[in-house]
């Protein structure tokens, strides 16, 4: 009974987890639309809405996982949202194993973190900003690394972000510039996932910016959908 009331808590722990993210996102878009509408640039905010009808569809499909090869697409058109909205703005340069075309990952566990870079990272920054995503296929698992030379953060808050990340169940948000709970939520999501020893983890990137591993099992160790099991009568 304890570890049948434990598995219920976790999943419902990860379904309001992607619940936020979702709208999360859903929202960021739409204000960008209406400042498009405003400034009254109707092309981009057309192109804008096409973009996100695809990417709606992508959060919200019932699936958790999607093909690796499929998330690094979705990826992109995330990406040229964003170029849309800030004027070509950002370079982002990827590097991918081809390889992981035969894996599967959690849907939407990247956006969030290169939403972070685009929009925090290079806050304050006007001319071209270049990130940089690579991926690749270890022994037991999968390495990604996104990269951004943007403003960072200080040591003593990488640090603390760090210590934050290393428990699951911290329920506190992060401070000094990384806002909402996306990073928690994606390091909760993998390790539910993928066991304790898999997440994310931030270090400093040389020269300067920010850089966030994540790092993943080949297969999860849960890969039933917390939606359909928490509908089911007991």
């Amino acid at each position: 009974l304890i570890k049948n009331t434990e598995i219920k808590k976790q999943k419902a722990m990860i379904l309001s987890l992607k619940k936020q993210i979702n709208a999360h996102f859903t929202v960021n878009i739409l204000n960008i639309i209406r400042i498009l509408v405003t400034k009254k640039e109707l092309e981009r905010a057309a192109a804008l809405c096409d973009g996100l009808s695809t990417l709606v569809r992508y959060a919200h499909d019932e699936d958790e996982f999607i093909n690796a090869w499929d998330e690094f697409a979705v990826l992109e058109v995330y990406i040229n949202i964003m170029n849309i909205r800030y004027d070509n703005k950002f370079d982002f340069d990827f590097d991918l194993d081809d390889r992981l075309m035969d894996y599967e990952m959690p849907r939407m566990l990247l956006q969030p973190i290169v939403e972070n870079s685009v929009v925090h990272g290079y806050r304050n920054y006007k001319n071209k900003c270049r990130i940089n995503i690579s991926a690749s296929l270890e022994e037991n698992q999968i390495c990604i690394l996104i990269r951004d030379q943007g403003e960072g953060i200080t040591a003593e808050q990488l640090a603390a972000l760090n210590e934050q990340l290393k428990n699951q169940d911290q329920e506190k948000e992060f401070v000094g510039g990384i806002e909402n709970v996306a990073l928690i939520n994606i390091n909760r999501r993998i390790k539910y996932y993928y066991g304790r020893n898999y997440g994310l983890s931030l270090g400093a990137a040389a020269p300067h910016g920010l850089e966030v591993g994540v790092t993943i099992g080949k297969y999860p160790l849960n890969r039933s959908k917390p939606e359909e099991d928490l509908t089911k009568k007991t």
